[in-house]
């Protein structure tokens, strides 16, 4: 047997390491754009056929068109988002500007609320503890949405050119995945569906759980309606609790503050209609979207926020049902003589 690599094999192992090498330092330096990366693909794949009418069908340039898109969706997704929180971070800053009184004001709520409501005494502890921790997360979690705003503008930046030059990368792109024609559209189908469902299926669910939210604390008296709607909507992708985050607390200050009948009546309210719609809507537009898992919704989100920030609630889990359709691709691609 031969012992000795041959001089073809060492050629592929010192190719491959100094791709690895220089993969692995290009990554580690450039880490900061992944986000904005990412949004550029995920906003790339939704308006690819919007695109494409403007190039082919109005007989647009292509660089007008790209630049019709990108203004086009700056107006209808970032301009409304950056008028929200415009809004807002007055209110939120003001709310943990003296982060000792906003924890005197839990304690002394889950206090009354502990006279109110005796079965509780067990859970007391626990829902202090929760309050004053997500207290203390809630400035490192705004400021790590500061940066979204560079995440953005380099997310159009590479959208640009992707679609200036969507042809040669497209092309590239199909002779580099290493599968046949039949995956390959397999592939790019899936790919598709998975990104109309994570993009715009679940910033739906917390929409409409926003605004049902809303609508319900407008009803019921509580101060700061718009703040604690658009928190329901964020708490939303929060896994396993949810909109609990937003709600219970708000129904334990309603009787807290002796408004029992405002209590009672969003308790009911929250519990029929606010947990309800989530599967309401699974069931009916999301069904159409493609629906998203939600275990891949609690890993995805645990994922990405711990990646990139506020901009994780979309791409952690994108990044998991890519990590499954890649094990799909594997299987029919490798797998035995019968899977393919």
């Amino acid at each position: 047997m031969d012992k000795f690599i041959s001089n073809n094999a060492l050629k592929q192992i010192i190719i491959l390491a100094l791709l690895f090498g220089l993969g692995y330092l290009l990554f580690s330096e450039l880490y900061f754009m992944l986000p904005g990366f990412l949004f550029a693909i995920t906003l790339y794949i939704l308006l690819r056929p919007t695109y494409c009418k403007l190039v082919f069908d109005k007989k647009f340039k292509t660089w007008q068109a790209s630049l019709i898109i990108i203004f086009g969706s700056l107006l209808v997704i970032c301009v409304p988002i950056f008028l929200l929180t415009q809004m807002l971070l007055p209110k939120i800053q003001g709310l943990l500007s003296n982060p000792e009184l906003l924890k005197s004001n839990i304690t002394n709520v889950l206090e009354i609320a502990k006279t109110k409501l005796p079965s509780s005494v067990h859970l007391d502890e626990v829902f202090k503890t929760a309050g004053l921790k997500l207290a203390q997360k809630i400035p490192s979690f705004f400021n790590a949405t500061f940066s979204v705003f560079t995440n953005v503008l380099l997310g159009y930046f590479f959208l640009y050119f992707m679609f200036v030059n969507m042809h040669e990368i497209e092309t590239a792109l199909l002779k580099l995945l290493p599968m046949n024609h039949a995956n390959q559209k397999m592939f790019r189908q899936e790919t598709g569906r998975m990104v109309v469902s994570n993009a715009i299926g679940i910033p739906i669910l917390a929409i409409a759980q926003g605004i049902i939210g809303y609508i319900g604390y407008l009803i019921f008296g509580v101060p700061e309606a718009l703040l604690w709607g658009v928190l329901t909507a964020l708490f939303s992708f929060v896994p396993m609790v949810g909109t609990l985050l937003a709600w219970v607390p708000l129904t334990l200050y309603l009787f807290a503050t002796h408004q029992q009948s405002h209590a009672i009546g969003l308790l009911i309210y929250s519990l029929v209609l606010l947990s309800s719609i989530d599967n309401i809507l699974r069931f009916t537009v999301l069904k159409k979207l493609g629906e998203v898992h939600p275990i891949v919704t609690v890993l995805g989100v645990v994922v990405g926020l711990n990646l990139f920030g506020f901009l994780g609630l979309i791409f952690g889990p994108l990044l998991i049902s890519y990590f499954l359709l890649i094990l799909k691709v594997y299987r029919l691609e490798y797998g035995s003589g019968d899977e393919k």
